[in-house]
């Protein structure tokens, strides 16, 4: 894991280079099967867009199940690590106004992985979302960016569009983030005003993050945010 409490994307950079990726997961995230169903609700050909997405094994199933899927992330090792492993043929261009960014598009079109800034991505490069899937976003950047994320998150989301959001919740003690604690509460507080919270479910994976760092608990959070 990192260490530090306000990172830049050198250090992401960084800890994708050398392995320090005790995130990223390497199968479909279980909170996304259980519950994919219920946002998609019998539709085909949506707007799935992944924030700060990595090289998650999630973007190539959400695109096999029909639908298009966006991502972005800052640094390039990921993404071309995730078209790579998939085995998926893809291009490379710049992305207009946008100083240093460049698009990743599937042979397909089905999934497009934005390399650049997050908090400059607009609509203008690919539109709103139907789904935003955030497994484990906004607990892995810096605490003073929180509003800010999910401002932009928001402001990406269709206004009849879902938003899956996965956070945690764990005594932090001397462990030292990122992933930062964000309990259900922390969640209503960042998107009551403009969002629906609802509660889904809470499950303890204590066991597993013990492999990682020490910690007594470690608990998963998983809602559900429509706007009002």
């Amino acid at each position: 894991m990192f260490s530090g409490e306000n990172l830049t994307i050198e250090h992401w950079d960084e800890g994708w280079a050398v392995g320090r990726t005790a995130f990223h997961k390497s199968e479909v995230h279980s909170t996304l099967l259980k519950h994919f169903s219920k946002l998609v609700d019998g539709r085909s050909d949506l707007n799935v867009f992944l924030p700060l997405c990595g090289k998650s094994h999630d973007l190539k199933w959400i695109a096999d199940q029909g639908h298009r899927v966006v991502g972005v992330e800052f640094s390039e090792l990921p993404i071309r690590s995730f078209f790579s492993e998939q085995k998926i043929e893809y291009t490379t261009t710049p992305m207009e106004d946008m100083p240093n960014g460049m698009v990743h598009t599937s042979k397909d079109g089905k999934i497009k992985l934005f390399q650049c800034d997050f908090y400059s991505f607009t609509e203008e490069y690919a539109g709103k979302y139907d789904i935003i899937w955030d497994r484990a976003s906004l607990v892995a950047i810096n605490l003073a960016d929180q509003t800010k994320y999910a401002e932009k998150v928001i402001s990406l989301l269709k206004p009849d569009g879902a938003y899956l959001l996965n956070t945690f919740d764990f005594n932090q003690g001397t462990f030292q983030a990122p992933p930062h604690p964000v309990p259900f509460k922390a969640v209503q507080s960042l998107y009551g005003k403009t969002c629906n919270v609802e509660f889904l479910e809470e499950n303890d994976v204590t066991a597993e993050w013990k492999k990682i760092v020490c910690i007594e608990y470690f608990h998963e959070i998983v809602s559900l945010l429509k706007q009002k």
